[in-house]
């Protein structure tokens, strides 16, 4: 596994397999997302299940991502909605600088020092492996992800939000956080299906409001059509 350190904490951690599986019918990236959920047993390494917020399982052209004790029908798939795909070129493309490439090659041996010399020297294509790394894992993503869009539900454990609640909280909040000249705010709707987690998208737009410093002193108003939905709601808040 490789580990993202912030400041010394290992807050996200990423397991790495090559992009053939020997298993037919079956990805590399998933038997890679099976192994991380072995790895998280506590009979393996249980102090790194404190601080990581984030787990990636990647397999050179594919990747999903979840937190600690996730079960594997859970791992999701990142669709990015605001970085252009000439970004993800660009950051893949951009040149090491010679102290970071020291500091991949050294005590390598010569074959693989070739290999990754003759890559560097030609322009890369994006993987989907790409996008996700850059999308989870640029310094100001990693930061705001664990601080608005990870929860801990004391029934199933730690929550990672897929892209549609991040990019639906976002935009949420760029759209209220604009005043009018009467200074009232603008309004829309985030839609969902049933059972994509409408519940939790409330509970984590609730915590971007009292993390926001120009929203902590909203006011949350919830309606509801049902007496159960307003039972299930109450629940998941507490």
């Amino acid at each position: 596994p490789l580990a993202c350190l912030i400041n010394g904490l290992p807050t996200a951690v990423s397991a790495a397999h090559p992009p053939h599986s020997a298993t037919p019918n079956d990805s590399m990236v998933a038997e890679c997302i099976i192994q991380t959920i072995r790895n998280q047993k506590t009979a393996e390494i249980p102090q790194l299940l404190a601080y990581a917020q984030l787990w990636l399982s990647v397999s050179g052209t594919e990747g999903r991502y979840a937190t600690t004790k996730t079960p594997r029908k859970f791992w999701a798939k990142w669709r990015e909605e605001a970085f252009e795909e000439a970004h993800f070129k660009a950051v893949k493309n951009a040149a090491l600088l010679p102290d970071q490439r020291d500091a991949l090659l050294r005590n390598r041996p010569a074959s693989v020092q070739k290999h990754f010399e003759g890559l560097w020297k030609v322009e890369q294509f994006v993987t989907d492996q790409d996008r996700l790394l850059i999308s989870l894992l640029s310094k100001e993503r990693v930061i705001e992800f664990v601080r608005f869009f990870i929860l801990f539900d004391r029934k199933i454990g730690k929550v990672a939000a897929r892209y549609q609640q991040v990019f639906g909280i976002k935009a949420l909040i760029d759209r209220i956080s604009n005043l009018r000249p009467d200074g009232g705010r603008e309004g829309g709707v985030i839609w969902h299906t049933t059972g994509s987690g409408k519940s939790l998208t409330m509970v984590f737009v609730c915590k971007a409001f009292l993390l926001h410093p120009n929203l902590a002193e909203c006011r949350i108003v919830v309606v509801t059509d049902r007496i159960d939905l307003e039972k299930q709601l109450s629940r998941t808040f507490l």
